[in-house]
């Protein structure tokens, strides 16, 4: 419950903490029409996007723990090929960071191949942004 916790030597994040800063970090000024196939009741979205930075952003949350493949249709979106992918996810909701383990669960950046319609599959219990560049 937690967002940081510490001891007289060290600090750590927990996966809540980082949960919140990818969410808060990537914001757009204007929410979107998106439609996702595929997902199951517990998988949520939002897309919104920033005009004057020429970015959407996707989030992703699959509360379930089996993954998800779900289909994204972006409509009247001219997006980049390529998009930065944040991923947040672990084995179990009981998961945590500690002061001997605080990188157990933390977000990792990569590269994915997306365009006005494509797939993603959702890992259990994860969070996911994508940063998409709109032309």
């Amino acid at each position: 419950s937690d967002l940081i916790g510490y001891d007289a030597n060290s600090a750590y994040a927990s996966p809540s903490y980082y949960a919140q800063a990818m969410f808060a970090s990537h914001i757009g000024t204007e929410v979107l029409g998106s439609d996702l196939q595929g997902a199951g009741d517990r998988v949520f979205t939002s897309v919104t996007r920033d005009a004057a930075k020429g970015v959407m952003y996707v989030k992703l949350v699959n509360a379930s723990s089996v993954k998800q493949d779900v289909k994204i249709s972006l409509v009247g979106a001219n997006v980049k090929s390529t998009a930065k992918l944040i991923s947040l996810s672990a084995a179990t909701t009981a998961a945590t960071n500690s002061i001997t383990d605080p990188k157990r669960v933390v977000p990792v950046e990569s590269t994915v191949k997306v365009g006005k319609e494509f797939t993603r599959t959702l890992p259990g219990y994860s969070v996911e942004v994508l940063e998409l560049g709109v032309q």
